[in-house]
């Protein structure tokens, strides 16, 4: 304990030096009982490093083959030439807003990614599903490379036994601050200057699970690309780590679940590669496919049965709307563009998921029939009633999401396909659902 205040106060001594440097207006703001920063020069980063940042590692470009970096290079700049990388509009709160960096997803077939209110979908880098040249074939090395190189960096160490069989990489290209088409925000926090990416701790990962980074950027000799590191608690000081082009960085066992980090602006464009073990339990197409099987399993019943179930019309409805906003919308909110990406995979099983929720809403309009008959339980009703009031502010808020200006910034092949899924005269319900909820308020009066 008496040593690890000492460290503390060590750097707190070394970066009061440094604050003196910094003109007024630069001065982080305190947060915590701490604003310090340390850099490796700082006398205190070593022991601050093992005493508070136990779990980041930091492996050298040489860990891995140079014949590796070469291709890894040249197929990120072919997907970057293919326009692969695009901007996510994410929805936190009432607030809507584009993503500074572009990005893709890739990975294992059937895999998202879903954060922040948005559903990423893998581009899968199977064989099966890729060209003999295709650039996310050596994305897929890569990531066979750092789940190899990750079984000897948690070797030994007290995260053995974390998760790194990495299923996706969430692949970022970030601009300098210049040629952002994005404005970039700066670090409020510590004042560390801009960021590309602001203080998080990633998101949809299985517990204890292990997150490599591997970077590259346009102009290494710089070396003005940095990660920032904080604890959750501000129990320590902050970290400031210049990484080298082709470097890897790993972030072990539960460090993500105590502590953020950020990504410091620099000079050159940058692409960073984030292998993950990403969560299977709800974010896959077997998922949500096998939802799909158990719920139509129930609609002929409560179709031909004289008496309606409300159960099972819960049932169905939590599946109708899982497939409807988490996925058939999170699918067709990105862009026509994103379809055709998509095309070799997604497209066809979205397609399919599609096929299931009409199913489903020929089997709401078939229960509304009974319903207007009459002679049914009043808890029937009450179910329907709430299953549609749910459904019908669901699209409410669909429809407000669209209206922000954050995709009308964006080209048009990358915004919203607003008719998808369609509707037309041959729908088993309209979208907009207020005449619908008339009716059946009507009829469970009577």
């Amino acid at each position: 304990r008496g040593a690890h205040t000492r460290t503390h106060t060590q750097a707190r001594a070394s970066m009061a030096k440094k604050r003196k440097q910094h003109h007024e207006d630069d001065e982080p703001i305190v947060r915590g009982g701490t604003t310090d920063v340390l850099e490796p020069d700082d006398d205190a980063f070593d022991a601050v490093a093992r005493a508070s940042y136990d779990g980041f590692v930091v492996d050298a470009p040489s860990t891995l083959p140079e014949s590796l970096h070469q291709d890894v290079e040249r197929a990120l700049r072919s997907m970057l030439d293919r326009g692969e990388f695009t901007h996510d509009i994410l929805s936190a709160g009432n607030k809507v807003s584009s993503t500074f960096v572009r990005r893709v997803l890739l990975g294992k077939r059937g895999a998202t990614y879903h954060y922040q209110r948005l559903r990423l979908f893998a581009v899968p880098w199977e064989d099966e599903h890729t060209d003999r040249d295709s650039p996310h074939r050596v994305m897929r090395r890569l990531n066979e490379a750092l789940i190899e190189r990750s079984a000897k960096v948690l070797s030994g160490t007290r995260h053995a036994e974390s998760k790194h069989e990495y299923n996706v990489t969430l692949i970022n290209y970030m601009d300098t601050e210049r040629a952002s088409e994005v404005e970039l925000k700066c670090e409020t926090l510590y004042g560390l200057g801009t960021t590309s990416v602001s203080w998080h701790s990633d998101s949809s990962l299985q517990t204890n699970s292990t997150v490599a980074v591997y970077h590259l950027y346009d102009a290494p000799e710089r070396r003005d690309w940095c990660v920032a590191l904080r604890t959750l608690d501000d129990s320590a000081p902050a970290l400031r780590v210049p990484l080298q082009t082709r470097a890897t960085y790993y972030m072990c066992g539960d460090f993500n679940a105590t502590h953020h980090h950020a990504v410091l602006t620099g000079t050159s464009s940058r692409f960073s590669s984030t292998h993950r073990v990403g969560v299977v339990a709800k974010d896959t197409f077997k998922y949500i496919k096998n939802r799909c099987v158990e719920a139509l399993a129930l609609v002929n019943q409560l179709e031909t049965a004289d008496r309606v179930d409300s159960k099972s019309i819960q049932h169905i409805a939590e599946v109708h709307r899982e497939v409807e906003f988490q996925w058939i919308r999170m699918f067709y909110l990105q862009g026509e563009e994103h379809a055709e990406l998509h095309a070799g995979y997604w497209r066809g099983k979205i397609e399919e998921l599609t096929e299931a929720w009409d199913r489903f809403e020929l089997t709401f309009r078939r229960v509304l029939s009974k319903l207007k008959r009459g002679s049914q339980p009043p808890r029937a009703y009450a179910m329907m009633i709430y299953v549609l009031e749910t459904i019908k502010e669901l699209r409410d808020e669909y429809k407000k999401r669209l209206s922000s200006p954050a995709y009308g910034n964006l080209p048009e092949g990358l915004r919203p396909m607003t008719n998808s899924p369609p509707y037309d005269d041959t729908s088993p319900l309209p979208f907009e659902l207020s005449p619908v909820l008339r009716s059946l308020r009507s009829w469970k009066q009577k």
